[in-house]
């Protein structure tokens, strides 16, 4: 609900005026985004630089591979907690709790558009399939089949993307060693 339509129920005197003043006011709204509370900004301004870095204009990998481990990091983190859930502010009246992404959804969202862009580059398919491995392994237990099964994905698109046969020499050990852990 808006603050407008709160406005427009205070104006038709069903609500009191009182209660909507206290339920407006217990909202922060802010034009500008916040690092500290919402970790998909972060996360979307690391993608933001990695996509730029191996644009073939600026053909910086090394700068996506160190956004792709960050962003690695910033998911691990996440799926170390078993919950599906986040509470950001909780006091004696109330609790703000956001929905959070389901594991398979956060690891889509975060990732397709550097696979699109970087699957056919080695070094940047290697960042995300190390990327995705670190997260298999501080997850264990808690997602670990929906990582593994993205994991699986990312390996066969980015194996389809290599060129030469050197290069999928080189994403296959990868996924061997992978599955050494797994098993």
């Amino acid at each position: 609900m808006h603050v407008a339509d709160l406005t427009d129920l205070a104006n038709d005197k069903k609500m009191d005026k009182d209660l909507i003043y206290k339920i407006t006011n217990a909202f922060i709204y802010s034009e500008t985004l916040n690092d500290k509370n919402d970790y998909h900004h972060e996360i979307k301004n690391l993608i933001e630089i990695a996509l730029r870095a191996i644009s073939p204009g600026i053909n910086d990998p090394n700068t996506a591979i160190i956004c792709i481990r960050k962003i690695s990091m910033i998911l691990n983190l996440l799926f170390s907690i078993k919950s599906n859930y986040s509470v950001v502010e909780i006091n004696k009246k109330s609790k703000i709790i956001y929905k959070m992404y389901t594991v398979e959804e956060e690891l889509y969202y975060t990732f397709y558009q550097l696979i699109f862009y970087g699957k056919s580059d080695p070094s940047v398919a290697k960042a995300i399939l190390n990327g995705v491995n670190l997260i298999y392994i501080n997850t264990q237990g808690n997602y670990s089949s929906e990582v593994k099964k993205f994991y699986d994905y990312v390996y066969s698109v980015c194996l389809d993307s290599m060129n030469t046969e050197l290069d999928k020499k080189h994403i296959e050990s990868l996924k061997e060693n992978f599955y050494e852990f797994v098993e």
